[in-house]
């Protein structure tokens, strides 16, 4: 029942819209219910005078707006009908001023003569009011959704959506130059060719300088392709607020997840997919080492690959310099040989740091884990907690599927069987989730 629908004419639906959206709509509607759920009987008493429903202007409108949403929605990397990017700030813009003059019109219809003293008076003050705060000053929580819903369309949101565009791609969620492919983007064929060179059919790389797939240097490889050097050189100057070597500045973007940094790639990811991150950062406990999967390529053979083929080899390169530089340690004197034995303790730590990492996955692969993307994203994830630090929700999600609190998942099952099939018993709906209708008693 959290997902109601609302039945009417067809003829006045887009009306309806218009007004359900508009400044005076939002504001009944927190009236009838002011919790953050809207309840059907609530939306039901919504008083819409026929005036509304039945005027052609306020319809045009509407379908215009409609029209809009539709447009945006093909260039926003979320949303499943996502073919590339573009310029949405003039659709923002348009937006914006078409769904102005809707409210200007309700106004109008509702017989608000003075509408700057109408949306004070009838709405913004009730609204605080409501909410116990002072009527005086502005809405500094409301504000504050608004400049975070507004981040991603200003011009440093829009180079991160390019930044974001070209690691998709070179981790292989989009169908580049594919017809009616996701993410296929406007690309000539000589274009397409070379950002397939650097696209990984697995979906697993690193961000490693010098690696084969180090993900930071195909990013920017593929941004270039894109936009062309110039360009993709600005929007990284852009994203990340330095002028420092680009691959440089693309790399700290990347690399960086501790603390409460201004802009990074994961804050930005995370918070785009409302934390359900469809790129996860497999890394070792001290964050020293981070291999990037895209979950919708993550099969069983997965964590084989990033153990065998990235973080073995990397422990085995670590170990091998830090032999090189004890022996240049013990064959050196004074500041060379304090540089050496300096140098051999910080990849020490960092060894250490891998191969505890290459321990966890281990761990994870003698359990057997197989991947349930039907399970959802943070659950499916739960199991790999240990090697998600960066993802703290993943840890909280599996001590629940623990508790038994999620036993319709198939990551229950293949955890706890004996539990998740004596449940299926006397659980008609686990039973069916399971396929295990036969056992249910009910």
């Amino acid at each position: 029942n959290a997902s109601y629908g609302i039945f009417a004419d067809k003829e006045n639906v887009t009306n309806i819209l218009v007004f359900m959206n508009s400044v005076v709509g939002k504001y009944f509607a927190k009236i009838l219910c002011p919790t953050i759920n809207h309840n059907k009987g609530d939306i039901a008493l919504l008083p819409i005078p026929d005036n509304v429903l039945t005027n052609k202007e306020l319809k045009n409108m509407g379908e215009s707006l409609v029209d809009i949403v539709s447009i945006n929605n093909r260039h926003d990397e979320t949303s499943p009908l996502f073919c590339g990017l573009m310029d949405q700030q003039k659709g923002l813009e348009e937006f914006e001023n078409t769904k102005k003059s809707a409210n200007d019109i309700l106004f109008d219809l509702l017989g608000a003569e003075d509408k700057q003293a109408f949306i004070q008076d009838f709405v913004e003050a009730p609204l605080m009011e409501s909410s116990g705060e002072e009527t005086d000053g502005p809405d500094e929580s409301n504000e504050n959704e608004k400049l975070q819903a507004l981040e991603l369309s200003t011009s440093g949101g829009a180079a991160i959506s390019w930044i974001s565009y070209a690691f998709g791609t070179v981790l292989g969620r989009y169908e580049i130059g594919k017809p009616e492919g996701l993410g296929r983007g406007d690309f000539d064929e000589d274009t397409v060719a070379g950002m397939r060179e650097f696209m990984d059919e697995d979906g697993v790389m690193l961000s490693e300088p010098g690696y084969p797939q180090d993900i930071t240097a195909r990013t920017l490889r593929c941004l270039e392709l894109m936009r062309g050097k110039e360009t993709a050189y600005a929007l990284i100057r852009e994203a990340t607020g330095s002028d420092a070597d680009p691959e440089e500045s693309l790399r700290g973007f990347l690399d960086r997840f501790t603390g409460t940094p201004e802009v990074s790639f994961w804050r930005h990811h995370f918070q785009l997919y409302r934390k359900r991150p469809i790129f996860w950062p497999l890394q070792s406990p001290k964050r020293k080492f981070t291999v990037w999967v895209f979950q919708e390529r993550f099969t069983r053979d997965t964590l084989f690959k990033v153990r065998s083929g990235f973080a073995d080899p990397k422990a085995r390169w670590l170990e091998a310099r830090i032999r090189e530089l004890k022996a240049r340690a013990e064959k050196s004197a004074g500041a060379e040989k304090r540089r050496a034995e300096k140098g051999a303790s910080q990849l020490a730590d960092i060894l250490d740091d891998v191969q505890e990492f290459s321990k966890r996955l281990n761990a994870i692969i003698q359990k057997g884990y197989t991947p349930r993307i039907d399970d959802g994203v943070l659950i499916n994830a739960s199991p790999l907690w240990e090697l998600l630090p960066s993802w703290t929700d993943t840890k909280k999600a599996w001590q629940e599927l623990e508790d038994g609190k999620y036993d319709w998942a198939l990551q229950a099952m293949d955890h706890w069987p004996d539990r998740v099939q004596e449940k299926c018993k006397t659980n008609k709906s686990f039973a069916i989730a399971h396929g295990l209708e036969e056992l249910c008693e009910g």
